[in-house]
């Protein structure tokens, strides 16, 4: 269900970045003060009241969110269809920064200082169900070492079985492969944070 929901994110946000960039490149950019000007000039030129240029405003405020409806139902109505392989498919990235200064002693009696932002680990996590009873994970572990190099690692890579509910038993699951190791699993979970 979360991956579902998580496609169906992407899926949103994919159309809402299409309806901006439709939006954008079907309009002109249109500064703020020219539609009163014009209708300043014709009051001032006595072509129309002031009452009138007051309901042209209205009526083409009205006109802008009609059209704005329009598009949305548009892009509602044709659903934007993922490829079947890529339904059910959640892509995640975690990071942990780090920002570290101060002074290293040398062997000279001299001291070194140092000033720099660290990638102390990096994840990128790839999940996909397959079927409801069957999903499968793959996390790829990075991190900086000492000499500034990124080092990359499998941290999980496990197909995970979830049986259906069965009377007092609920909610099981069976990772088969790399998976999570049961206590570091239940212990990084205690707390909101990390330390």
């Amino acid at each position: 269900m979360h991956g579902l929901a998580s496609a169906r994110l992407v899926q949103l946000s994919g159309l809402l970045i299409l309806f901006i960039l439709f939006v954008c490149a079907d309009s002109e950019p249109v500064r703020a003060e020219e539609p009163d000007f014009l209708l300043g000039r014709l009051v001032e030129k006595g072509i129309i009241t002031a009452e009138e240029a007051e309901e042209m405003r209205w009526e083409q405020q009205q006109i802008e969110s009609q059209r704005l409806e329009q598009i949305t139902q548009q892009i509602h109505s044709n659903e934007f269809e993922l490829p079947k392989g890529l339904k059910g498919v959640t892509v995640g990235m975690l990071g942990y920064l780090d920002y570290s200064a101060g002074d290293l002693p040398e062997f000279n009696g001299q001291d070194t200082s140092f000033d720099a932002f660290r990638v102390t680990r990096g994840y990128l996590t790839i999940k996909k169900e397959i079927r409801s009873w069957l999903h499968a994970r793959v996390t790829i572990d990075a991190h900086q070492d000492s000499t500034g190099d990124y080092k990359s690692r499998l941290k999980y890579y496990y197909a995970e079985l979830r049986p259906y509910d069965f009377a007092l038993l609920t909610d099981m699951k069976s990772e088969w492969g790399m998976g999570h190791m049961p206590w570091l699993d239940f212990e990084e979970h205690v707390n909101p944070y990390r330390c």
